[in-house]
């Protein structure tokens, strides 16, 4: 038992989105759910504590890091429970989906409605890597590389990139690559 919100090291997290619907409207609702060893559930985060829509979670350093789909922004929710917003619609970005971080502590996410890779640095700018332009119309994972290099699919051209911190992108698995 412990303070709510704070996530033990531990434990196991889970992102719960749900979309009811009901007679014309569409009301979106979603959770973060923590789920120790016996399968009990303790709600960390909800609606009402700031994350909408999740579509990607990466736990990192003690931090839970929120792609919020529904709600048009990168959070992290920190040790103590506070949820603090990272980036949101006014940086440009309209649907966060998957997140990857490198060792120097900057996050790199997918944005399937604007395309793209984008980037908040460890000083906490954030800034669109590559976007449609580049080729990368619709977004939707991303691992990042040994060498660095994010390797980002896009489900609109069914094909991966790979795309450097400094924006330049190539093709990595794809019909020109030799894959079908």
């Amino acid at each position: 038992a412990g303070e709510r919100g704070a996530v033990p090291q531990e434990q196991a997290v889970l992102f719960v989105a749900g979309v009811i619907t009901s007679g014309y409207s569409l009301d979106q609702k979603g959770m973060v759910l923590m789920i120790d060893e016996s399968y009990r559930a303790e709600v960390l985060a909800a609606n009402d504590s700031g994350i909408t829509v999740g579509d990607g979670i990466l736990w990192q350093n003690g931090n839970l890091y929120v792609a919020d789909e529904g709600g048009s922004a990168f959070r992290v929710l920190g040790p103590g429970g506070d949820i603090r917003t990272l980036a949101d619609a006014s940086a440009g970005i309209v649907s966060p989906e998957d997140l990857v971080t490198d060792g120097a502590g900057n996050i790199f996410f997918t944005d399937d409605e604007t395309g793209g890779v984008w980037e908040i640095d460890h000083h906490g700018r954030v800034r669109q890597l590559a976007g449609k332009r580049d080729g990368l119309v619709s977004t939707e994972a991303i691992a990042i590389s040994p060498s660095g290099r994010l390797l980002v699919g896009d489900g609109e051209n069914s094909r991966v990139f790979s795309v450097t911190q400094n924006g330049e992108v190539t093709p990595f698995l794809g019909p020109e690559t030799g894959i079908r």
